[in-house]
């Protein structure tokens, strides 16, 4: 049972988003903005007291902040949800957050889903320098110091179950996006007052989630008409908006517990056939688009950009193409992206060579199957207009 530091709210409470009977209603506000430091967990939104002693396998994650059933102005109710996103710090997780709601309890299911991490899916992830000791050992711990870690390892792990068992889909895939909604809630808390001691675990799970955005609508858990065009540039936002915040603790997070992920080791690699002619058609994009207007300029950039990564992945990295997926999107303009999103045929026929990469990432990597075929069919007459 854990032990009370008499702290206001005490130490156990924050870490396990319970209402801590020493807080005060008057002073609740300011305490939990201190103590948020610390705790890197999920604050409760129930008011009605709870003993702040409990064992960690009879919590219960708080439940999401329900709709008020009230009636209003449609215009005003417009207005003020507008309003709620512009002021939203991080919008680029929104997307990742479903109505499936948050789990009631932690149950047997999660304690198969812990052991089928730590057991199998850590070998599914991105692979790096000593990257069983980060996945299988300290991502794990993380979890267990950190509530909103072990919700997002628990739906990687859902995730990766339910492409393996497809009898029990249904019910992993909402089990793997109640944990994640819960992972989100509390990397949100975390995030305004992001420090050397908790970037770590905002490292963790801000990696998990990429994987996590692609793996929903992978494969078989892919629906009709997906994943498309938008959702890959949804991922792009959320891989460039979590390395914008992280960016600044990179220093330190490499020098911590998962920090061996982030070490490159030179491989002396030879690019495959496969990308010695994506380059060579990146190439030629860049000449194509040497002379021209603004977009011509943009795309230009990009191209080099998809170029640059490319030779980068080659040198250090296992599975290149999986790499560069992951790290193209965060040197991309926001004029480049803009274009994307207008399906400029010059831009698109960037992106449509990033399929490629895609597609070659995905026939290895389960999370990724499905996306390059996928994105490339919903791009439908702005493809054939880059032929």
């Amino acid at each position: 049972m854990p032990v009370c530091d008499e702290k206001i709210p005490c130490g156990a409470c924050v870490r396990h988003a319970v209402e801590c009977s020493l807080t005060t209603s008057a002073s609740r506000a300011d305490e939990a903005a201190v103590d948020s430091r610390r705790s890197g967990g999920i604050p409760a939104h129930n008011n009605a007291p709870r003993p702040h002693r409990r064992r960690h396998r009879e919590l219960k994650p708080a439940q999401l902040p329900q709709t008020p059933s009230v009636t209003t102005d449609p215009a005003s109710s417009a207005a003020t949800s507008n309003r709620q996103i512009d002021d939203d710090p991080f919008p680029y997780l929104n997307s990742l957050f479903s109505s499936a709601g948050s789990p009631d309890s932690l149950t047997w299911v999660d304690l198969e889903l812990m052991h089928h991490f730590t057991a199998t899916t850590w070998q599914t992830l991105p692979k790096g320098y000593q990257r069983q000791e980060v996945w299988q050992i300290a991502v794990p711990k993380l979890a267990l110091e950190y509530d909103f870690v072990m919700h997002q390892v628990l739906a990687i792990s859902a995730y990766h179950l339910a492409h393996l068992s497809p009898v029990r889909q249904t019910a992993l895939v909402i089990r793997a996006s109640q944990h994640q909604n819960l992972a989100i809630r509390g990397l949100r808390t975390v995030l305004p007052v992001i420090s050397d001691t908790n970037c770590h675990a905002a490292f963790a799970v801000a990696s998990l989630l990429s994987i996590g955005a692609f793996s929903s609508s992978s494969g078989k858990l892919a629906q009709p008409g997906q994943p498309n065009v938008d959702m890959l540039l949804e991922v792009f936002l959320l891989i460039r908006g979590m390395h914008h915040i992280l960016k600044e603790y990179e220093h330190v997070i490499a020098e911590g517990p998962i920090g061996k992920i982030l070490q490159q080791t030179n491989r002396s690699g030879v690019e495959s056939a496969q990308l010695r002619n994506v380059v060579h058609e990146l190439e030629s994009v860049a000449m194509d688009c040497s002379r021209g207007g603004n977009a011509e300029g943009e795309t230009r950039v990009a191209a080099l950009i998809l170029v640059k990564w490319i030779k980068c992945a080659v040198g250090y990295a296992e599975d290149p193409e999986l790499r560069v997926t992951m790290t193209w999107p965060l040197d991309l303009t926001e004029g480049f992206l803009s274009l994307l999103r207008s399906r400029e045929p010059c831009a698109v026929r960037v992106l449509l060579i990033y399929c490629v990469l895609m597609e070659t990432a995905g026939s290895g990597n389960w999370y990724m199957a499905g996306w390059g075929r996928s994105v490339k069919a919903s791009l439908g007459d702005a493809d054939s207009m880059c032929s």
